[in-house]
């Protein structure tokens, strides 16, 4: 998707999917498939993503907070900056109040707390993409 683009649900849902723990990445990957979202990259470290997301261009990136080396705030905060056409939803297990706010005003689309059911998360990305207002997990 190109700067400026909007998002587009007519077409597959590209994502990229940022947390330090491999098999969060494998369970939210299989989510994402299920839903029919392509998967274009993944990332377990924050100074990755940034140069992935120039290349790859997604349409909703999946972001932790707690990533080795950065903080995924500041990383959310770049993302909308650079890049504010693409939705940020943020996924961590550091879900109080204020982190959810935090989050939240600095652009994040919606915060989903670990751990989930995936369902749970497949209807709130449903919605997301119905344009419905967020309700938090």
């Amino acid at each position: 998707m190109a700067s400026g683009d909007t998002f587009n649900p007519t077409r597959p849902v590209s994502v990229l999917i940022v947390d330090d723990e491999l098999m969060m990445r494998k369970i939210l990957r299989l989510i994402m498939h299920e839903m029919g979202f392509n998967v274009d990259a993944e990332a377990s470290s924050g100074h990755e993503v940034m140069p992935m997301i120039n290349k790859q261009q997604p349409d909703l990136v999946l972001l932790d907070i707690n990533l080795p080396g950065t903080d995924g705030l500041d990383l959310l905060r770049r993302i909308t900056a650079e890049h504010s056409y693409i939705k940020v939803v943020m996924i961590s297990s550091e879900a109080s109040q204020d982190k959810v706010k935090e989050a939240i005003d600095h652009g994040a689309a919606d915060f989903i707390a670990k751990p989930f059911h995936p369902d749970a998360v497949m209807n709130k990305l449903q919605r997301f993409i119905a344009n419905e207002d967020p309700e938090f997990i």
